[in-house]
């Protein structure tokens, strides 16, 4: 994947945030989840992404790495080839 390929999933004007809404082509409807007293703040923990198709992505991890589970092929292989061309070095490693 060449560097302007992967630009374009780039978000704003960062030179390394991506938009998974670029990733994955959907547009988001609501996000979802709870109210926790975490470190003794209210705290919104999210768990679910709902996109304007009504599909649904859920988001796990621990309170300080939150993360998207997508189990939709064509995303994950997209998400797989931008992480390579941006970390050649770990791809070399696999090698």
């Amino acid at each position: 994947m060449e560097d302007e390929e992967i630009k374009k999933y780039l978000y704003g004007d960062s030179d390394y945030l991506q938009s998974f809404t670029k990733i994955n082509g959907k547009k988001v409807k609501d996000i979802v989840g709870y109210i926790s007293n975490e470190f003794d703040e209210a705290t919104f923990k999210i768990c679910r992404i709902i996109f304007e198709d009504n599909s649904e992505q859920g988001v796990e991890g621990e309170h300080d790495f939150p993360y998207i589970v997508d189990y939709d092929d064509k995303t994950v292989e997209l998400m797989e080839e931008i992480y390579k061309a941006e970390n050649p070095e770990e791809s070399e490693e696999d090698e």
